[in-house]
């Protein structure tokens, strides 16, 4: 996949439980409101998380970054995969999570299908060429690999690097 990716994505930056760390919202009726909050939570959860690498400066800030890209346009691919992404001062160097929910969100409403893979970049803006490397390196073994199924049927975290690594 991406040389080095190791230096970007690490134990730290991977979650198998997302549904452990998520209380969906109790809706019957999910309005743009409440939509918006519940996927705020999501990237928040990421976030959260990337910040245990060191690779991100303010997590508040780099919240607000994430979502304000992640409500300009989706980053739901289909094939249960979304892809958040963002460049942003927020961050140190380029940062890759992955998070697994075996249940499914609703991150683009209950009409959509649910999400069970997040891939999530964060870079910061002077590393472009990186950053957009990733996603099309990455955006591309999704199209000619049966990567998604991988992913989601690998036992724990040392097997979804290995994967990513190989991929």
């Amino acid at each position: 996949m991406l040389a080095g990716i190791h230096r970007y994505l690490s134990e730290d930056s991977i979650i198998l439980d997302l549904d452990d760390r998520l209380e969906p919202p109790e809706a019957d009726v999910w309005s743009s409101k409440i939509l918006k909050e519940f996927k705020t939570r999501v990237l928040s959860v990421m976030v959260q998380q990337l910040n245990h690498t060191d690779k991100i400066v303010n997590p508040t800030k780099c919240l607000k970054n994430l979502a304000h890209r992640e409500f300009k346009a989706s980053t739901t691919m289909g094939q249960q995969l979304a892809m958040p992404h963002v460049r942003t001062l927020q961050a140190r160097s380029l940062v890759i999570g992955l998070m697994r929910s075996d249940q499914g969100v609703f991150f683009d409403g209950p009409e959509e299908n649910p999400v069970r893979l997040f891939v999530v970049s964060i870079c910061p803006p002077y590393e472009d060429r990186l950053y957009l490397e990733f996603l099309s390196v990455f955006s591309r073994a999704v199209k000619e690999r049966d990567i998604i199924r991988q992913l989601l049927q690998a036992e724990g975290v040392q097997d979804l690097m290995g994967i990513m690594c190989r991929s």
